[in-house]
């Protein structure tokens, strides 16, 4: 799991560590973008991504 943390999770551009742990901000840019992310690297349907990311723009996924 630390090896897949270290080569794939944290070189996603959303995600950050710092002295809390890993984490996505919370700040709608970075929900935009994991949603995003999660839309095209999965598949979750788009109603389980809003209910998800707390921090979407109700024009997502729309917005572009």
């Amino acid at each position: 799991m630390a090896w897949v943390l270290e080569n794939t999770v944290l070189e996603l551009p959303f995600v950050t560590r710092d002295s809390d742990g890993i984490s996505i901000p919370n700040g709608q840019d970075a929900h935009v973008e994991t949603a995003n992310w999660l839309r095209d690297e999965t598949d979750l349907d788009d109603f389980v991504i809003r209910a998800t990311m707390s921090r979407l723009p109700p024009e997502w996924p729309d917005d572009g």
